[in-house]
């Protein structure tokens, strides 16, 4: 009796163990695409650093969270298709109103071209 429920343990194993890849690969790799909310959630939390590295003259800071925000906007454009690009695209003025005081460390043009 003892063998018996040793070699059934054995067996047991053997065809969890065969059967386990097999299970694996029957599910469908799904794409991840982060939600939009999260995206633009995001972008907002980048836009308020930009302000704030701006308002201290953290020039470098400033310089990669635009890009950032630059990049999540560019994001949400390409997950999300069904948005009309006129609306991201309108505030691309404002955006790149900020790339010359930035680079110049104008705080000044900084705040005209943020407000």
């Amino acid at each position: 009796m003892r063998k018996c429920t040793k070699y059934l343990a054995a067996i047991a194993v053997v065809i969890v163990g065969l059967a386990a890849p097999v299970l694996v690969t029957a599910q469908p790799a799904q794409k991840y695409a982060p939600r939009l909310a999260d995206i633009m959630s995001a972008v907002q939390f980048r836009h308020l650093k930009l302000w704030t590295a701006g308002r201290q003259q953290n020039w470098e800071l400033a310089a990669y969270q635009l890009e950032q925000v630059k990049g999540g906007l560019t994001e949400a454009i390409s997950f999300y298709t069904n948005i009309p690009v006129e609306n991201v695209g309108m505030i691309d003025p404002p955006i790149t109103s900020l790339d010359k005081p930035i680079a110049a460390k104008n705080g000044a043009g900084f705040k005209k071209g943020f407000q």
